[in-house]
């Protein structure tokens, strides 16, 4: 199946699938919520307006219990009344200026300290009245008798239940403005009930305005009553054009209150916002299947297209690099990175065939010079062993002893097992290449050895020790003109072999070991295969061989002073399994 109709089948079975099914679901799930959300939005406003009517009521009856029966110098509304009944005949005018300064002073405190309470006025028996009105032109008609009204009886008639009066102008209060009132008789507990008063609280109409609460104000119609007269007390139907029906109605009486509230809400218009989420929820849903399409036939164009290309041509058998370019070398992207990749194969490819026949050539050719080296290193020690046999005969121990120490360094040096070898075979080799220098410079310096046994038979690279030891004796004893003493040292130091070769000539110059530190610091590389530098034998390649067999923190560290002799460092792994014979 071609690469085209495979993404098509991907993307109808990964994204279009899925993603309707989850619109789908997205959508059942949204209108479910909706409208359970909606209910509970009802449901919230509803008890929140019951909340408040019944805060709001229960704000009334401590009112007028607390002016009815609080005092805090045994002056209460009841304890005055009851004084005023408790005279013999009629109370004098002090007795009456005095019960109308105590309820005076205790309504003046409560009105001044609730904001919709616009007076508070007590009618005793004998047709007096006392109180205080919030505003200096309020209070009660001079020429006003309550004992015929309807209000006053029907307080009397209820015995203690509280009378509340439907919103209205009232001509008893000289204020002209609306107002409801509670009405409540008091009875002197203490003697069997008996009538002492009646107290009224005129009440602003905002002290049951629900506008407040009303967090869905254009959505909900709002009515309270008076449940036993119907008489309403609060209502916003000339706010809102909302028909109640069964469906969008609700009406209850509120616990613990004299009031029933009934409540409409226009669902479409609360639903309204929601449908709109719900038509952006589909139409995003187009959008973005529309904009996952787009993607796909850009996607083809941009990735399928040159991949279904590239692999068209690697399927050639033939042509060149050119004949394969498409224009999409220059992209910066993985598809130009495949293509520019793609081009640099075929013209190695092409390289590699060309070159394959001069490789084949070098291989031979060194093939052929191997063996040759191989038949003149034998050649070599076949006519050292003839010298020294000659020397032998000859009794010329010098020759003799310099030729077999000659042979043993040309055979450790081509030595090619291993590049690997015991610190025994390297000393012994630094051993044969002091025996010739001792003859050749008649003995006039020494070379001191100090390596534990247990060292002997570790391992390390082969031609480290005697480059170093040349060193010495060429440029630091000068043979033995400038020093007689060449010490080689080996410890076992955390893990690490260190060696220590020191000599006590005339050591280096301060601007040579500079020189020589910054060349052992430098990056260590390889050199051509097969090719040997001169200065191959020197400190930097020593160093160069450990780091790149060891790794880096291997290798040498040189300390000098001028006219007292140089040491060297060299820093060595142990390899596990060595140190065994």
């Amino acid at each position: 199946m071609k690469l085209k109709k495979k993404m098509l089948l991907f993307f109808i079975v990964a994204t279009i699938i899925p993603f309707t099914c989850m619109t789908l679901f997205a959508y059942t799930q949204y209108v479910r919520i909706m409208n359970n959300h909606v209910a509970s939005i009802a449901d919230n406003q509803f008890a929140n307006l019951s909340q408040t009517v019944q805060d709001s009521y229960r704000s009334i009856r401590q009112t007028v219990s607390f002016l009815t029966f609080y005092s805090t110098d045994g002056n209460s509304i009841l304890a005055t009344l009851r004084e005023l009944k408790a005279a013999e005949g009629a109370p004098s005018d002090f007795d009456m200026y005095q019960a109308s300064q105590n309820i005076k002073t205790m309504c003046q405190s409560v009105v001044y300290n609730q904001r919709n309470l616009r007076g508070i006025y007590v009618f005793t028996q004998d047709r007096s009245v006392f109180g205080h009105s919030r505003n200096s032109n309020g209070g009660i008609s001079s020429d006003y008798d309550p004992m015929e009204d309807e209000w006053y009886q029907e307080t009397l008639a209820r015995n203690g239940g509280a009378y509340i009066s439907p919103t209205g102008v009232y001509p008893m209060f000289r204020e002209d403005a609306e107002c409801f009132f509670i009405a409540h008789l008091i009875r002197d507990v203490d003697r069997r009930f008996d009538p002492l008063g009646v107290i009224v609280l005129a009440y602003s109409p905002e002290m049951f305005d629900l506008s407040q609460e009303n967090a869905l104000a254009d959505m909900t119609l709002i009515t309270l009553t008076n449940a036993s007269d119907q008489a309403v007390m609060y209502t916003n139907e000339d706010e809102v054009d909302i028909v109640p029906t069964e469906r969008n109605s609700r009406a209850e009486e509120i616990f613990q209150t004299p009031f029933a509230l009934q409540m409409a809400v226009d669902y479409d218009s609360l639903a309204y916002e929601y449908n709109k989420t719900l038509a952006g929820i589909i139409v995003s849903a187009i959008v973005c299947l529309g904009c996952a399409l787009l993607f796909l036939l850009q996607f083809t164009r941009s990735f399928i297209n040159p991949v279904e290309e590239l692999s068209a041509r690697m399927t050639q058998k033939q042509g060149t690099p050119e004949d394969s370019r498409a224009g999409y070398e220059n992209r910066r992207d993985e598809i130009g990175i495949l293509y520019r990749q793609y081009y640099h194969m075929m013209k190695e490819i092409n390289e590699s065939i060309r070159t394959e026949y001069q490789n084949k050539l070098i291989i031979l050719d060194s093939q052929m010079k191997a063996l040759e080296a191989r038949i003149n290193s034998h050649f070599l020690f076949n006519t050292l062993e003839s010298i020294n046999s000659m020397a032998e005969l000859a009794e010329q121990e010098q020759i003799s002893t310099m030729s077999l120490a000659l042979g043993h360094m040309f055979r450790y040096a081509i030595k090619t097992e291993s590049e690997l070898v015991t610190i025994r075979e390297e000393l012994d080799h630094v051993r044969d290449y002091m025996t010739i220098q001792r003859i050749r410079c008649d003995d006039r310096f020494q070379f001191i050895q100090d390596v534990p046994e247990e060292l002997m038979c570790q391992k390390m690279l082969k031609l480290v020790f005697q480059p170093i030891v040349e060193n010495s004796l060429s440029h630091g004893l000068e043979y033995g003109n400038s020093g007689d003493r060449i010490a080689l040292s080996a410890r076992l130091v955390d893990g690490q072999i260190h060696i220590s070769i020191s000599d006590n000539g005339k050591g280096i110059l301060q601007e040579k070991m500079e020189s020589l530190n910054r060349q052992l610091q430098e990056e260590a590389t390889f050199t051509e295969l097969g090719h040997r530098k001169k200065e191959s034998i020197g400190l930097k390649n020593i160093q160069t061989r450990i780091e790149l067999y060891y790794g880096k923190g291997y290798g040498l560290t040189i300390g000098s002073r001028q006219g007292e002799g140089t040491r060297i460092e060299i820093r060595v792994p142990v390899f596990p399994g060595s140190g065994e014979d």
